[in-house]
């Protein structure tokens, strides 16, 4: 059975059958080096991916720190400068009400000065006053005295001039 196995036509297409089955396998392994090719290019990639990524992930994360540092020394900055204008404004509002009080307390000693100088001009201007009227009444009485010693004086030298005229006549 073997030699009618082996029969040209069997040979034949046994060797065909061998050459289609070589040909597959070529194929298969034509395939098999296009998809180790492929995978090997889908690898290569990937890792330039994933390179690309942690080298980003880094860029990414030292820029995060840089901006974080930045904005805590910013904020620490900010804390510094908002702490000295506080001080700075409790200082000046500290002086201005000093300032206040001292003004204050020299305005009320102002006022009490200028309080007492009024009652003391007040008092000297009812005492000149007071002795102005008792002055115009001394002087009134006096003018009043002077005029009637006057009229009286008047009167006694008009007689007085009446009788000298009255001997001068007689004795003419």
């Amino acid at each position: 059975t073997e030699l009618v196995d082996m029969s040209f036509s069997n040979l034949v297409t046994k060797v065909e059958a061998e050459r289609h089955s070589q040909e597959q396998l070529s194929e298969v392994k034509k395939k098999e080096r296009e998809a180790t090719a492929t995978v090997k290019h889908l690898e290569a990639e990937l890792q330039r991916e994933q390179a690309d990524n942690e080298r980003e992930t880094k860029l990414a994360n030292q820029e995060i720190k840089e901006l974080k540092e930045e904005l805590q020394k910013n904020k620490t900055i900010s804390d510094i400068e908002f702490k000295f204008e506080e001080k700075k404004l409790r200082a000046k509002e500290q002086a201005l009400l000093r300032i206040h009080t001292q003004m204050d307390k020299l305005l009320n000693e102002e006022l009490d000065g200028l309080r007492k100088t009024q009652t003391m001009e007040q008092t000297v201007h009812d005492r000149c006053h007071d002795f102005l009227d008792d002055r115009v009444q001394e002087l009134q009485v006096k003018k009043e005295t002077w005029t009637d010693d006057a009229n009286k004086e008047i009167n006694d030298r008009e007689v007085e001039l009446a009788d000298l005229e009255e001997k001068k006549r007689q004795c003419l």
